[in-house]
Order: C-alpha cells, then sequence, then structure tokens
C-alpha cells in the first residue's frame, strides 16, 4: 500500500507540473508526454476502481453475515480506513486531472454507455454533463456511423486495445467535427471485461487542412502531369525523382524516363551548367535561363530552364524544381522569322530602289519633254544615267546624220573605256535591235568598240523610234552584277531607254518641224516670215546697246530669161546654189533667208556700213563664178543687183530698213544690173 501511494504521488507530481503550465507554454509540452500520462492514469484509475471494488464486496459480506445470527466481532479498521482515503483523494485527483486536461477523455461500458467524460469533452461536443452521462456513445455520431461504432467497439472489448479510429461527431448545436480516438479494454484478473478508458482530440482543423493538402497534391500532380512543358523534381543530390511524360520525352528517354540520371547526365558542357548552378545556389532560382542540353541519342538541343531551390522549415536543401521548354522549334521559328523578315526588308527595300528608280526616270522623263533642242538633252540624260545606274560609268551615243558613225555626246561616272565613235556594225545591240547584256568577259557576243581585254560586265541599248536607230545607252562598271540582278537591270535599262527614245524623236521631230516653219524648202535658208521676226529682234537689240546693223538685198539679174531658156529645174538649181553660196558666204551671227522669188536678203548684226557694203561687193563679185550645174553640163553664170541699207541710217523699224533696201536694189537695176548702191539717209528719202 505504501508503493502505491509513492506511485500516485509521482503521477500527482507529473500531472501537476503539466497543468501548472498555461497558454504557450502548455502548447510547447509534446502530446506524446501528455498521452502517456493519462495512459498511466487509466491504469491508476483502474487499479483504484478494483480496489474500491473488493472493499465494497468486503463491507457487504460483513453486513451479510451479522443479519441472520447476532454475534459480536471486532475488526481492526486501522489499516482499512486509510486506504479508503488514499483511494478517495487518488480519484478526487484523477477527476481534476482529466478535467483539465486538454484532451478529450471518455469511459464507456461494456453496452457502449458512457459512463464518465471529462471537461474538455463537454466543451467540444457543447453538452452539459447531466445529458451526455448514461447515453450510448453512437447517438453521438454521424448518422449512418453506428453500425461501425458498434463493429469497432467489439473488436476493441475483444482485443483490448484499439490505437487509433476516427469519427465523425456531431455537437449538440448540430455541427459535425472529425476525431481521432486512442481507446483501451480494462479488463479484470479473470480477463472479464470492465470498461474502457478513451482519449480523443478534435482534428476538424487538421482534416480539413488535410483535405486540402491532398487536393492541392492531386491538382499539383496532374498539373505536373499534363503539363506540356519537361517538369522534373530533382532531390539534394541532383538525382531525378519525378518527372513528367514530357521531360521522359523532351529528353528522348520514353517510357522508362529520367531514373537513375542526374542533371550532370543531361549537360554536355560542364562549365556552362556550373555557372548555371552557380546562379542557382547564389539567387535561390533561375529564369528563362538558356542552355544546350544532351538527349539520350547525343543530340544537343537548346532549352529554356526555370529553377527553383526546395528547402525544409529549417532551411535544408530538399533539392528542385525544374520547368523546361525546347526551343528547337521557337529557334527554328525564329529563323524563319528572320528569314523572312531579311526577304522583307529585301523586298521593301528592293521597293524603295524601284520607286526611286521610277521616280528619277520620271523626272527625266518630265525635264526631257521641257528641252528645246537635242543639245539640252544630252546633259541632263547623262546626269539622271548617273542617278539611276550609280556606281557606274557609262556614255550616250548618237547617231551622226552627216556621217555613218555613232558619236557619244556625253558621259557620266569614269571616263568610260572603248571608242568614242564607231560604226554601228562594231555594236552588237546596234547590229541586232535589241539589248546586249555582257556579264561575262569570256562571252562571244563582245562589242568591238570596247577593248578585248574589258573585265567588266557592261550593257548597251540601242534607241530607237519609228523603227529609226537614233543612237546608243552605254553603261560599264557593272562590278556587282549577278545573274539574279539581270533582268530587273535590264527592265530597268529599257525602261530608261525608251523615255530617251520618245524624248529624241520629239525634240527632232519638233526640230523638224520648226526648220520646216522658218526654212525654205529650196535653199535652205531662213524664209521670209523668219525674217521678219528676226530683223525686228535684232533691231531691238540694236537701239538697245547702240550698235549698228547692216541689210543686204539682192536680186538674180535676168532669172526670168535663165529659167526660159533651161527650164525651171535649172532655175531651182541655180536658186539652190546662191543658197549654199550665201550660207558659206556669211559670218555664225549673220542670218541669210530667202525673201521671195529670186530675191534674197542678208541680216548682218553690229556690222558698219562699210563692212556691210564690202561683204556685199565680195557677194557681188564671187558668185557669177560659181559653177551652176544642171544634168551634168555648167551653164552660164548670172550677175546680182545688190542694195544696202543702215540701221538707224536708213530706217528706225526693221520695215523702214527692208523698204530702203529695196529701194537700193531697184536703183541698182535701174543703173545697169550686177551692182552694189547703198539707200539714201532718211532726209533725202524724205524728200
Amino acid at each position: 500500500m505504501a508503493q502505491q501511494r509513492k506511485s500516485n504521488k509521482v503521477l500527482w507530481s507529473r500531472a501537476k507540473k503539466i497543468l501548472a503550465k498555461t497558454g504557450p507554454e502548455r502548447d510547447k509540452i509534446p502530446l506524446t508526454d501528455i498521452q502517456k500520462l493519462v495512459h498511466e492514469l487509466q491504469i491508476q484509475q483502474v487499479e483504484l476502481d478494483l480496489q474500491n471494488d473488493d472493499l465494497r464486496r468486503t463491507h457487504a459480506s460483513t453486513e451479510g453475515m451479522s443479519r441472520p445470527q447476532c454475534h459480536s466481532a471486532v475488526s481492526d479498521c486501522t489499516v482499512r480506513q486509510p486506504a479508503e482515503t488514499d483511494l478517495r483523494r487518488s480519484k478526487e485527483k484523477f477527476h481534476q486531472l482529466f478535467d483539465q486536461a486538454p484532451l478529450g477523455y471518455q469511459s464507456l461500458d461494456e453496452a457502449g454507455r458512457i459512463l464518465e467524460v471529462n471537461q474538455a469533452w463537454l466543451e467540444v461536443m457543447g453538452y452539459p454533463r447531466e445529458e451526455v452521462l448514461g447515453r450510448w456513445f453512437g447517438v453521438f455520431l454521424r448518422p449512418g456511423a453506428q453500425d461501425l461504432f458498434q463493429e469497432s467497439f467489439t473488436r476493441l472489448k475483444a482485443g483490448g486495445e484499439v490505437r487509433r479510429i476516427e469519427w465523425e461527431m456531431v455537437r449538440r448545436d448540430g455541427a459535425t467535427i472529425v476525431t481521432s480516438f486512442i481507446s483501451r479494454a480494462i479488463q479484470d484478473e479473470q480477463g472479464k471485461f470492465l470498461r474502457t478508458h478513451c482519449l480523443f482530440e478534435e482534428i476538424t482543423a487538421r482534416k480539413q487542412a488535410e483535405e486540402k493538402t491532398k487536393n492541392t497534391c492531386a491538382v499539383l500532380e496532374n498539373t505536373i502531369t499534363s503539363f506540356v512543358d519537361p517538369i522534373a523534381i530533382v532531390d539534394a543530390h541532383n538525382r531525378f525523382s519525378r518527372w513528367n511524360q514530357a521531360a521522359a520525352e523532351a529528353y528522348g528517354y520514353g517510357a522508362e524516363g529520367l531514373s537513375g540520371l542526374t542533371v550532370v547526365d543531361l549537360f554536355d558542357d560542364k562549365p556552362a551548367l556550373d555557372k548555371m548552378l552557380g546562379q542557382l545556389r547564389r539567387d535561390g532560382f533561375v529564369r528563362g535561363y538558356e542552355i544546350d542540353m544532351r538527349k539520350k541519342d547525343g543530340s544537343a538541343a537548346p532549352f529554356s530552364l526555370s529553377i527553383g531551390l526546395l528547402a525544409a522549415a529549417d532551411g535544408k536543401n530538399m533539392g528542385s524544381v525544374w520547368v523546361a521548354r525546347d526551343l528547337s522549334a521557337t529557334r527554328k521559328s525564329l529563323a524563319e522569322v528572320s528569314h523572312m523578315n531579311a526577304r522583307l526588308k529585301a523586298l521593301v527595300e528592293e521597293a524603295d530602289k524601284r520607286n526611286r528608280e521610277l521616280t528619277l526616270v520620271n523626272s527625266m522623263a518630265e525635264k526631257l519633254q521641257s528641252c528645246l533642242s537635242l543639245d539640252e538633252t544630252y546633259p541632263l540624260i547623262a546626269h539622271y544615267a548617273q542617278a539611276i545606274f550609280p556606281l557606274t560609268s557609262g556614255a550616250l551615243f548618237i547617231q551622226c546624220p552627216d556621217s555613218s558613225l555613232v558619236e557619244a555626246v556625253s558621259t557620266w561616272g569614269a571616263a568610260p573605256a572603248g571608242e568614242m565613235a564607231f560604226p554601228p556594225g562594231d555594236c552588237w545591240a546596234l547590229r541586232r535591235g535589241r539589248i546586249n547584256l555582257n556579264g561575262n568577259p569570256g562571252r562571244k557576243l563582245r562589242c568591238r568598240h570596247l577593248p578585248g581585254s574589258y573585265p567588266e560586265p557592261y550593257l548597251c541599248l540601242p534607241l530607237l523610234a519609228q523603227g529609226e536607230t537614233l543612237g546608243l545607252l552605254h553603261i560599264q562598271d557593272l562590278k556587282d552584277f549577278t545573274p539574279e540582278a539581270a533582268e530587273p537591270l535590264q527592265a530597268l535599262a529599257v525602261t530608261v531607254g525608251d523615255h530617251i527614245s520618245l524624248a529624241l524623236a520629239n525634240i527632232r521631230l519638233r526640230e523638224t518641224l520648226r526648220h520646216q516653219v522658218v526654212h525654205d524648202v529650196l535653199t535652205g535658208l531662213f524664209n521670209r516670215r523668219y525674217l521678219e521676226e528676226t530683223l525686228e529682234r535684232e533691231i531691238y537689240r540694236g537701239r538697245r546697246k547702240g550698235a549698228p546693223l547692216g541689210l543686204i538685198m539682192l536680186d538674180l539679174d535676168y532669172f526670168k530669161h535663165f529659167n526660159d531658156t533651161y527650164g525651171h529645174e535649172a532655175g531651182d538649181n541655180l536658186l539652190r546654189t546662191l543658197g549654199n553660196f550665201l550660207a558659206e558666204s556669211v559670218r555664225r551671227e549673220d542670218v541669210a533667208c530667202r525673201y521671195g522669188g529670186e530675191e534674197f536678203v542678208l541680216i548682218l548684226a553690229e556690222a558698219s556700213q562699210e563692212i556691210v557694203c564690202q561683204r556685199a561687193e565680195e557677194i557681188r563679185r564671187e558668185f557669177p563664178k560659181v559653177p551652176v550645174v544642171y544634168r551634168g553640163q555648167v551653164l552660164e553664170s548670172v550677175t546680182a543687183s545688190v542694195g544696202v541699207a543702215m540701221f538707224p541710217e536708213h530706217g528706225l523699224t526693221g520695215r523702214d530698213v527692208l523698204r530702203a533696201a529695196d529701194d537700193a536694189m531697184y536703183r541698182a537695176k535701174a543703173q545697169g544690173r550686177n551692182r552694189v548702191v547703198v539707200a539714201k539717209p532718211r532726209v533725202a528719202q524724205s524728200q
């Protein structure tokens, strides 16, 4: 008995220390320590119950023996009374301890009825004690769980202990909670069931957290499994411990997966791997790190890796999560996009170049249409050819009307190699009437107007209009020439050549028409219309400058007799001969005109009367010496009567000066022909 009291004191001391702690300090006590103490207290309670039962049976037998007979007996109660006191105190301490324990406690009889619960049980379930004691435990369970409880309770009574079982219990307010029970059946020395001792705790929040964690893990597992990108879990030793199908397929390992492999096995470039892992250890993660990885077949492929370290609560390294993306298709797409962008850029640049060329061609065409003479077009063509065909040199050749050669009238760039004048037969383009693009020095169609050793490609384009060859556009120094550039170069050259040909043809036509308008068809000299326009212009210029102007009018003597003798064709030939003679006899700035019939007029600007008279005398004297050939026969010569008039001495207007010269010419005829007569001054004329 003394040993039992000593054991009770030890248990009570341990329980008192636990109950003395409050708040966070009590929460720090390991649950296993509390469960162990409660279990020992349960055993102690059973022993106390057994002792109480023995005492009650002894007391009952003593009272029974005294009823039928009247006997006197004296017994020593000195030992029994302290024992009863110790039992009563132990029981009170037991109930105090269990009421203050943080775990719920209940005791069930053989039928499953509740014999005893502690305060924690009542607080968890929300019931007062009087509504709990004596009730079957199954009524506090979730509907449908009663049969399961009965089976479990039967096993408990037969086996003696159920380590842990979970029940869904219904609180008094109707809320369902989840509890975890540790139960033990108490039996007497003969193995007869006496009661159960059960400890339980509410684990609703933990179960919810576990369920949430389970769902999260399931979602994470499904995410990893279904993720299109490779995902792998690597342990602290860099071994692959988990991976999805995408990872196995990405690295070429198929169904067997990455079992037994380490991350080092997937990299050939160890320095690059060490650099990446160093960044991972320093920062705890890497994102979008591009590195080449080795597949099972030994081939390398570019991957983008995002890696995060996994650490325990104490900071211990648990491994890492690897998310990879194969960049092979992406880089291929980027390469295709880059190639496409390069092509688009080239097309845009080509379009810009074409637009620039067309702008230049249109500008050239517009300016060529504004040119009044061929001499104006030649430098303009060279200027635009240099702009349209940059980094080249070349020349514009024109067919000479009075020779069988084509001559260079303008050049651009460096001095062109080859002849500047050559017969059309030396150029294959002129010979064939089509463009000749010679990109190979060894080709047979090499033009003879270029040196045989000329190394660069060149282009010759005939300038044609209305089936007539006007000239040649020649381009040299095509250093960047390629077969691909041949077609656009030829197309551009043809476009430029067409505009040049059209402009040259139009200007030639305008010059022809203008020549016909202002020139006499028979003699080739200017006609009367041109004479009148030019005379007024020269009179105005002379008046402004204060310079004299001389006018010579001559008429062939006996021209009618010449016509009657030799015929009109011979007369036309005589007039043609006089026209050629006058054209050759005057200065470049002088103007020779056929006034009408056999009358001719010469305008000598800024010439004194002495020079005019001298020139008139030379014409009168030299013309009869010019042979007139008609049908192979030299005809007799004719003379001319000449009249001279000056501005401003003989008139202030062109008409007045022309009338004065005409009067002087008629006075020369009246005085016997074949002579020069100067007009009378204006005063004398008025008298």
